[in-house]
């Protein structure tokens, strides 16, 4: 192991991993209605963590193959690349922060404040990931002193040296602070070592767990504070974002979409019931097979309104408002 690496380092996946231990409690089963995840898997924060500097990031991922290299990227493993569909690391995406965090840091902030609200948990993690952090770039000797790690509440830059001198320490500033940092001052493999320092040993099949008692965290004193540029006090809140081609300026003055669904009104309501004849009450979730030497069930659909419409065997149907 080489002399760079006999300590802690701050990079891309290091910075990953200890966000990941500040995510909002995870839900043990799946949306039954929508189908999805909680949305806290390793690609979805890492996602999220892109689209702090490039807002439109993976819209159309390839699920797989992105997940494998968020691994690899995770692990310390392999620096980014635009063939692995990972930005961080790339000098594009390394270029893309210094203009934000030059130009237009309250911006980034406030994506970063979105993120937040989406993805951790400040009531129960916040102090604790400040303090992880700190630790971590504490122990990083290949950091200057003067270099800038961090922004305060009201968005003036820290250096390493005030950053380890505060014991309050702005939650969007320090995240990012050191996603810029390592975004344009690190190497991803440079790290593989602390992951592995961090982490139980490996067992087949499992994902290695982060072992806070290997970490060591300092600072028991830090507690985080909320950027006051901040646009949003709750997880339904909204930061407004636009067009990259429209420039970062553009972005302040246009609203964007939330990513949860409109709920229904009432007057849309389409309900369907599966009927068998033969089995009334039997749920539908039998396996193929058994399926196969049932009855053709029928399928009423009532649609709140004058009109009732029913329909007899059929294969599938796509339904949607205006039905």
């Amino acid at each position: 192991m080489s002399g760079v690496e006999q300590h802690d380092r701050l990079t891309g996946g290091t910075f990953f991993v200890l966000v990941q231990e500040a995510l909002k409690s995870r839900h043990s089963k799946r949306d039954t209605r929508s189908g999805k995840s909680d949305g806290l898997n390793d690609p979805d924060v890492f996602v999220g963590l892109h689209r702090i500097v490039l807002p439109t990031f993976a819209d159309d991922m390839k699920g797989s193959t992105f997940k494998q290299n968020t691994s690899a990227f995770r692990r310390c493993e392999t620096d980014g690349s635009t063939a692995s569909y990972i930005e961080f690391g790339t000098e594009e995406f390394a270029q893309d922060c210094r203009v934000l965090a030059a130009n237009n840091r309250d911006l980034g902030l406030r994506r970063t404040s979105k993120f937040i609200n989406k993805f951790l948990d400040p009531a129960r993690s916040g102090d604790k990931l400040v303090r992880s952090l700190m630790t971590l770039v504490s122990r990083d000797k290949s950091i200057p002193d003067s270099a800038i790690v961090c922004y305060n509440q009201h968005a003036d830059p820290m250096t390493k040296v005030e950053l380890l001198a505060s014991e309050e320490v702005c939650l969007e500033g320090v995240l990012f602070g050191l996603l810029c940092y390592a975004a344009t001052e690190t190497k991803n493999v440079d790290g593989i070592g602390t992951f592995d320092r961090w982490h139980k040993p490996a067992a087949p099949y499992v994902k290695r767990k982060f072992d806070a008692v290997a970490f060591a965290m300092e600072f028991p004193k830090a507690s985080y504070l909320r950027y006051e540029g901040q646009l949003i006090s709750s997880d339904h809140d909204e930061i407004p974002e636009c067009d990259e081609s429209e420039g970062l300026e553009a972005e302040l003055q246009c609203p964007v979409e939330d990513d949860t669904p409109d709920a229904y009104q009432d007057d849309d309501v389409v309900e369907a019931e599966f009927v068998d004849e033969n089995e009334q009450g039997e749920v539908a979730d039998e396996d193929v097979q058994d399926a196969q030497t049932r009855p053709s069930p029928t399928m009423f659909f009532q649609q709140n309104g004058n009109n009732n419409l029913q329909f007899g065997s059929v294969g599938t149907i796509n339904i949607g408002q205006g039905f």
